[in-house]
C-alpha cells in the first residue's frame, strides 16, 4: 500500500472517529465545549450537567477542579449559570467526566 493511501485512510478514520464538541489534547486530557444545564450547587463537591449537541455528560468537580474565566480569571461555582457555555477539560468515562479545568466562555471579564 503507498503512502499516499495510508495517509488517506488514516485522515478518514480520524473524521469517522471524531466527535461533535470534543477536542482531544496530546496530554491526554480531552475538552468538551457545552451548555452547562443544571448544577447541584455551588458547594464542592458538586455535579452538573453539560449538553454537547445532544449527548449529556455529568461532570465532577472537585476542590482539584481548576475553574477560570474566558479570559483565564479566577472564576468559582457561585458565578456559573445555567445557559452558559462552558469548556470542561478532564478525562472521561462514559458520560461521566472528571473535571481538572472548566472554563466559563460567558464570563469575559478578567
Amino acid at each position: 500500500m503507498n503512502t499516499r493511501l495510508k495517509r488517506s485512510i488514516a485522515m478518514a478514520l480520524l473524521v469517522a472517529l471524531a466527535l461533535p464538541g470534543v477536542t482531544f489534547a496530546s496530554d491526554g486530557g480531552d475538552t468538551w465545549t457545552g451548555t452547562l444545564t443544571a448544577m447541584s450547587g455551588t458547594t464542592l463537591p458538586a455535579t452538573l450537567l453539560l449538553q454537547v449537541d445532544t449527548t449529556v455528560y455529568t461532570v465532577n468537580i472537585t476542590s482539584d477542579t481548576v475553574i477560570i474565566r474566558k479570559f483565564n480569571g479566577t472564576s468559582s461555582l457561585t458565578e456559573l449559570a445555567i445557559g452558559d457555555t462552558l469548556d470542561v477539560r478532564g478525562g472521561l468515562t462514559g458520560t461521566t467526566i472528571d473535571a481538572t479545568r472548566i472554563k466559563d466562555l460567558t464570563i469575559q471579564r478578567k
